[in-house]
């Protein structure tokens, strides 16, 4: 072994030594951060179904050419990128219906899971 290799090796013991010696040689793990959770926001006020833990669609101009594309994920842990029709401005959807959907073309689907 080295003379070098023994100087960081002593070096090294020497800084895990005084680190303890701050501390009183006692380890504890604190909290870093805490995030509540408040479960009445729930439709069952106990923990989300598969529909509240999916992430909101994004609704953004991905490559720049004037046109919206529709960023979702899927509940079979697929990603979406829809480019959204062009609607009357006084258009609104129906709600809850799977139909709308079809309308959009998708541009690209790709798995999130392995």
């Amino acid at each position: 072994m080295r003379s070098r290799d023994l100087g960081i090796l002593f070096l090294s013991t020497l800084a895990i030594f005084i680190s303890f010696r701050q501390d009183s040689g006692s380890l504890s793990m604190k909290k870093a951060w805490i995030f509540p959770i408040d479960s009445s926001l729930y439709a069952n006020q106990q923990f989300p179904s598969d529909n509240e833990k999916m992430p909101p669609p994004v609704v953004t101009d991905l490559d720049g050419d004037g046109v919206n594309e529709v960023v979702m994920v899927t509940l079979d842990g697929k990603l979406l990128v829809l480019e959204a029709p062009s609607f009357p401005t006084d258009w609104t959807p129906a709600a809850g219906t799977r139909e709308q959907v079809s309308n959009f073309a998708v541009k690209l689907e790709a798995s999130l899971l392995p």
